[in-house]
């Protein structure tokens, strides 16, 4: 998991900084539930006593087991990214 405190970009405009939590993941991937939730709740009071008002995880539509951590801890899908490489 890297966590950090950046400018919260203006599609989301919370109000203040976000805490932004990447490369977030758990192996087994049965541990969401536990694991997961527990690493959550610990950067999520990183975050605040960061002064972070929200936090933003990435996570792509195939990762169904981490979504559903997310989602059952009240995280919500702000936005997606779509891309495509392009040829030199």
């Amino acid at each position: 998991m890297i966590i950090t405190t950046v400018p919260a970009p203006p599609v989301y405009d919370p109000g203040g900084v976000s805490s932004l939590i990447d490369d977030f993941a758990v192996s087994p991937p049965g541990r969401w539930e536990t694991s997961g939730a527990a690493l959550l709740d610990v950067a999520t009071s990183w975050a605040r006593q960061r002064g972070a008002v929200q936090v933003v995880v990435v996570s792509g539509p195939h990762d169904q087991l981490k979504r559903a951590l997310l989602m059952s801890a009240g995280l919500f899908v702000a936005s997606e990214w779509f891309t495509v490489p392009l040829a030199p």
